[in-house]
């Protein structure tokens, strides 16, 4: 159970501005991101150094309409190193709350009528 103080799992950002900030993270995860690992309530992440100034904003941000995720930012040699980590009673179910911030799939629109990627079947 939550304590009294503890901040809703719910984000405050307005519906308007959602969109551009989806897209903000996944344009520096495109362009940066070079691993990712979640476990269990927490998700690793390493991005590109040239991506940092990007993450730190975009952590400023998320701070604020999802006060119930903890960020952390760190550095190794050569990397930007990101852990979010997802209140401990939520388990498994933390992953929907990262899908923003792992790489997306590829669509693939190309389809064929019978369902086959496009050169797979004539």
């Amino acid at each position: 159970m939550r304590a009294r103080s503890d901040p809703a799992i719910a984000c405050t950002l307005p519906t308007d501005a959602l969109q551009a900030r989806l897209q903000w993270i996944r344009r520096v995860t495109a362009e940066g991101l070079i691993t990712h690992r979640v476990d269990g309530t927490m998700l690793r992440l390493t991005y590109r150094p040239k991506v940092r100034a990007d993450l730190e904003q975009i952590i400023a941000e998320e701070r604020k309409c999802c006060a119930f995720l903890r960020f952390t930012l760190s550095e190794s040699d050569d990397a930007v190193l990101l852990a979010i980590e997802a209140p401990s009673g939520l388990g498994e179910e933390a992953r929907w709350l990262f899908v923003h911030f792992l790489p997306q799939p590829l669509h693939t629109s190309a389809r064929r009528p019978c369902g086959c990627a496009p050169g797979t079947c004539s």
